[in-house]
């Protein structure tokens, strides 16, 4: 039995990287949440709950206290870098599916390489390794990166050759 074909399918690259798209953003909202509730809940004084946050969340960073931002005298559940990443990702994720306004794909990139610059240039400059700029160099890469992954979404999608791989 043959199944007919539906008009609205979609390519399955396209679909992939939907999909990609839609679990990165469920994953930094919840880290992001995660990360924040952790300092809250040791201020509060449920500890055992914030150790188990503070153990789930040291699988995705080092969690280094003098790389931290911290709330209520307590370390959020992963560094500065990481939390700038997962937050500027989740909400660029959000704002790029919404208005669809780009930026372009080297823009996008160089976005991204900036924070592989600060990492190398603060093992060699000891002196530029503070948080700001480190939370700076991670907002710049989730927003890089988020766009980098629309621009592929929108190119697969404007490419027609990959329009005859269906599901």
């Amino acid at each position: 039995m043959v199944s007919p074909e539906l008009p609205d399918e979609v390519p399955v690259v396209q679909m992939v990287l939907r999909s990609l798209i839609l679990g990165g953003l469920i994953i930094s909202i919840l880290v992001v949440l995660l990360s924040v509730s952790m300092p809250i809940l040791y201020a509060g004084g449920c500890f055992l709950l914030g150790d188990n946050i503070n153990m789930f969340l040291s699988n995705l960073c080092h969690k280094k206290p003098t790389k931290s931002i911290f709330l209520l005298g307590y370390p959020f559940g992963v560094c500065a870098r990481c939390f700038a990443i997962y937050f500027s990702y989740g909400a660029a994720t959000l704002f790029f599916g919404f208005y669809r306004n780009l930026p372009n794909l080297l823009i996008s990139l160089t976005m991204v390489i900036i924070m592989f610059f600060q990492v190398v240039l603060q093992s060699i400059i000891p002196a530029i390794d503070h948080n700001s700029v480190r939370f700076v160099a991670g907002v710049s890469f989730g927003i890089g990166f988020s766009a980098s992954v629309f621009k592929a979404e929108e190119y697969i999608r404007n490419n027609n050759k990959l329009k005859e791989v269906r599901l």
